[in-house]
């Protein structure tokens, strides 16, 4: 990277860049009059237009000629460090940790009040701040009729409506405990800077202030002349100086105010440009233009598609630690999508431990940090890591879907498995796919670690299959065994009582026949003794004819 690029890239610029900053004077000049004449300043402005690169470079030296002192930039967003377990207000306690840049123990500051704390802080140098609570509080009020007017300033105060939406009842009371802070101390002063789209939501907060936070200015996009000051001065002001050649800034401006209306698909130069894209484009238009004499017409065409040209930086920064550091792609990307990007498509802060950074090599993180794709903020002597804009947000997730979609199906379905928390089994590999892949794959530890536990999921997977396919044939098995004898029982016993039923029917003939053969019996015996009668009868009837015949005649 070269450290002689005027353009800053996507971030914001520090105050050591201030001779590189240009198109903002008179908002600059405009905005530091009221802040000396008004006590408390609501900034704002939409994101992305430089709000913050106008306090660096613009309000602090200017606050800082004019006799004031302004303390570190601070936010009031942020996690609890290690060590401390509650706080009395999560949006005063972030805001104290990052104003103090001594060795103060973050527990020192968890219960204490905002108006405390700022009474107690102490500089050597009107630039680095610390707190010191002091034993003797009558001689730090009795000290502070010399000190000169100090201004607070709160960078990216929307956050006291986004950050911890689960302290909500915080907002109020710190809205009281900034209150305070300025009628406890008249030589404070406060401003306050955020996107103009939270402004309305703050207005329910305006009555706890003494003012009702009625002095506000408003930082309007950036138009055409002012862009072409941000692109063309900045070209000359290094020692290899590479200006612009006639007609090819204002056709980078054009380029970059491409609007689209309704009535028309073809895309017209607009009124106003985005700093961040401005920024982006011309570092990389330096960086390609490393040999030129000058930057033409010819080397700008095409340049200001904002998406592509962010996607196209955290493309190299990520190739760059990729080289440099020996960590996973994918698991960087990752690290990016659930790390550094919230749910909610915001940016995500976090805490940098001893070796790594939410468990991203610290080695990549400072890497990237110095390719200007993240920014460290100090805590309380610890190190926080963010995006170092939100415009990134969009960029980075969709480069890294497009990255995803050109892997192989192993991956991806890899990926799709985690991203699930690595609840979603249908995803696994099973049967002759997961054969196949084994088998192409060979040493499964040498793949992405994502993909290695993809698979070891899958092998257990399959082995949980086959046992209960076992299972299931043992069953069907013992059920089979089962149904048999069951059938057997049952002709046997059907076959038991057919038996039985032929046996009861040829009994009951037998009887029926030996009834029969009785009867007949009976019968015959009958018809023979009548037979014997009809026979004695007629012997008889024989017999007395002859004896009475005599008698007869």
């Amino acid at each position: 990277m070269n450290a002689s690029n005027p353009y800053i890239g996507p971030r914001s610029f520090t105050r050591k860049e201030r001779a590189f900053f240009f198109g903002r004077e008179r908002e600059a000049r405009d905005l530091l009059s009221l802040v000396i004449s008004e006590r408390l300043v609501l900034f704002y402005a939409q994101s992305g237009a430089g709000k913050t690169s106008l306090i660096n470079t613009c309000l602090v030296p200017g606050l800082e000629e004019n006799n004031r002192a302004a303390l570190p930039v601070g936010r009031v967003s942020g996690g609890l460090p290690a060590g401390v377990e509650a706080v009395d207000n999560i949006f005063a306690f972030s805001l104290m940790l990052q104003l103090d840049q001594g060795s103060t123990a973050p527990a020192e500051l968890a219960h204490l009040r905002l108006s405390s704390f700022l009474r107690n802080l102490v500089s050597a140098d009107g630039r680095t701040y610390r707190y010191e609570p002091l034993a003797d509080e009558a001689q730090s009020q009795s000290d502070s009729g010399d000190a000169p007017v100090c201004v607070l300033i709160v960078d990216q105060f929307e956050e006291i409506l986004t950050a911890h939406p689960g302290r909500w009842q915080d907002r109020a009371a710190f809205f009281r405990q900034l209150n305070q802070a300025m009628q406890d101390d008249p030589k404070l002063s406060v401003l306050l800077a955020l996107r103009e789209d939270y402004v309305a939501a703050l207005e329910p907060y305006a009555p706890l202030m003494a003012d009702r936070m009625r002095a506000r200015f408003y930082m309007e996009r950036m138009g055409r002349k002012a862009a072409l000051a941000a692109i063309s001065k900045p070209a000359t002001q290094t020692q290899q100086g590479r200006p612009f050649a006639p007609g090819a800034a204002e056709l980078l401006v054009d380029n970059l105010s491409l609007i689209r209306t309704s009535r028309s698909k073809e895309a017209r130069p607009g009124e106003h440009i985005e700093p961040v894209q401005l920024q982006v484009v011309c570092y990389q238009l330096w960086e390609k233009t490393a040999q030129a004499a000058e930057i033409t017409a010819e080397q700008v065409a095409g340049a200001g598609d904002i998406d592509h040209a962010l996607a196209d930086f955290y493309e190299l920064a990520l190739a760059d630690a990729l080289r440099t550091v020996k960590v996973s792609e994918l698991e960087l990307r990752h690290w990016f999508d659930h790390q550094l990007i919230t749910p909610a498509g915001t940016r995500g802060t976090v805490f940098q431990g001893d070796e790594s950074t939410a468990g991203m090599d610290n080695r990549a993180v400072r890497l990237l940090e110095d390719r200007f794709l993240l920014r460290a903020e100090s805590r309380s002597g610890a190190a926080w890591y963010e995006l170092v804009h939100d415009r990134f947000v969009g960029p980075i997730l969709q480069a890294n879907r497009a990255w995803m979609d050109k892997q192989g199906p192993l991956l991806r379905d890899a990926q799709i498995w985690r991203d699930s928390n690595r609840t979603d089994r249908s995803v696994l590999y099973t049967g002759e796919k997961l054969a196949k892949v084994l088998a192409e794959v060979g040493d499964i530890a040498l793949l992405e670690p994502v993909v290695t536990q993809f698979l070891e999921h899958s092998k257990g997977r399959q082995a949980y299959l086959d046992e209960r396919a076992a299972a299931n044939r043992r069953v069907r098995i013992w059920f089979w065994v089962a149904v048999t004898v069951a059938v057997a029982t049952v002709l046997s016993s059907l076959l038991a009582l057919r038996a039985t039923y032929r046996a009861k029917e040829a009994l009951t003939q037998l009887k029926q026949a030996v009834s029969q053969l009785n009867q007949a019996e009976s019968l015959q015996t009958g018809m023979a003794l009548n037979a014997k009668a009809e026979a004695a009868e007629s012997k008889g009837s024989k017999l007395y004819a002859h004896l009475y015949s005599p008698f007869m005649h």
